[in-house]
């Protein structure tokens, strides 16, 4: 029998559909901007009463900054000091389902991203869901063969918006086809150090005016906790920096201008024996059409007609004791990925299994019959605290 809503949520560990959350702060800036053809969450007006906009915001959206993070700092820091709660990522917890929330004002079960990779069952490819890159090559899909609407299937707010709009996004991201997806022909800064891309913003404000809406995406701590794991000691330093940067940019802004600082998710670090490999030659390939895709600690499966009982239980005899599965149907159900069901144009990008997992453990297939000799330290996409919790800073 399939679980209700709330009971499958308390299984792996989700808060309930009610509270606010990441999707519902995107929300209230969608409100804010005053974008045609989209509403409000109930959240998202809660939050827009504590937000109290003025004639301008500035979204920093720190990637991987959980909250317990926070606590790696003094108890005066700036950040500490104006973290006024405590909200919860979008599910699964991962930078491709946050930044497509960003870009669509829609959580995951209607824009449809399922996480770092998916598949599109009509081409037999995975690629890449911020660069529609093939998966494992890295090799661009150029030529227009893979038209960037087929995997980002709903126009950016930030093209739909009548007010003026500024970017600072890494310089990696340069004319790329997410950033121009994204922002359109808005302006873009581009930095290359937290220090840098404060800089960019106060330029802006001064040479150019104080447009609505300021968007600040800041990569360096995702990228280092994934390199190092989460104790690495120049976490501490980076956070520091962060701090630092945040407080000058809070204490230079222009009147009127409304500072808020969020994160898409933590992170945690997966011990090496955590790490479930899966090689070619894996008897699981037998009931499937390609490599789990989506994230490694919600990986999604996408099953040859007719083996799909066949699959759950060889999946569940070896795995079950370090990962729940779910139908899809299941999912849709339960609301996991939002408060809606999957809209259509999500069901073809998701799998027909989704597994979740229980402790801290991550699957992935693994090219070369063996594990590299250094895979990613730092890890999130799943449900637990560390991951899902993060902080909502306003000044």
């Amino acid at each position: 029998m399939m679980k209700g809503k709330k009971e499958l949520r308390n299984l792996i560990g989700l808060p309930p559909s009610s509270a606010v959350n990441f999707s519902d702060l995107i929300s209230s800036f969608v409100f804010f901007l005053e974008v045609s053809g989209t509403a409000i969450s109930l959240r998202g007006k809660d939050l827009l009463r504590t937000i109290e906009p003025r004639n301008s915001i500035v979204f920093v959206f720190v990637d991987g900054l959980g909250s317990h993070f926070l606590s790696r700092l003094p108890d005066h820091a700036f950040l500490n000091r104006n973290r006024v709660q405590d909200i919860f990522s979008v599910f699964p917890s991962t930078t491709p389902c946050a930044m497509l929330n960003c870009s669509t004002g829609l959580e995951p079960a209607l824009h449809g991203i399922p996480g770092r990779w998916t598949f599109l069952r009509d081409r037999d490819i995975q690629v890449n869901t911020l660069t529609i890159a093939e998966r494992f090559s890295g090799k661009p899909v150029v030529n227009g063969e893979i038209p960037p609407d087929e995997v980002w299937k709903i126009p950016s707010i930030f093209t739909r918006t009548e007010k003026e709009v500024f970017f600072v996004i890494p310089g990696i991201f340069t004319r790329s086809l997410f950033e121009r997806y994204l922002c359109g022909s808005n302006p873009v800064g581009r930095y290359h150090s937290v220090t840098h891309a404060v800089d960019l913003i106060l330029d802006y404000f001064r040479d150019s005016g104080i447009p609505a809406f300021s968007f600040l995406y800041l990569l360096d701590l995702d990228t280092m906790l994934h390199n190092y794991g989460t104790e690495f000691r120049e976490v501490d330093t980076l956070l520091e920096t962060i701090n630092a940067q945040m407080d000058r940019l809070a204490a230079s802004l222009p009147a009127g201008v409304r500072l808020c600082i969020s994160a898409d998710h933590g992170q945690i670090t997966i011990p090496p024996g955590n790490r479930i490999p899966l090689f070619d030659g894996d008897p699981l390939f037998e009931c499937l059409e390609t490599y789990p895709y989506g994230e490694p600690r919600v990986p999604h499966f996408s099953v040859k007609k007719g083996l799909e009982d066949d699959f759950k239980g060889s999946f569940l005899k070896r795995f079950g004791s370090l990962f729940h599965l779910f139908s899809l149907e299941e999912v849709s159900e339960s609301r996991l990925f939002g408060r809606n069901e999957l809209s259509e144009s999500a069901k073809k990008l998701y799998g027909d299994f989704i597994g979740v997992a229980k402790n801290r453990h991550t699957f992935r297939y693994y090219q070369g019959n063996a594990l590299p000799d250094r895979g990613d330290l730092g890890e999130h996409g799943g449900s637990d605290p560390e991951e899902i919790i993060i902080p909502l800073i306003l000044t």
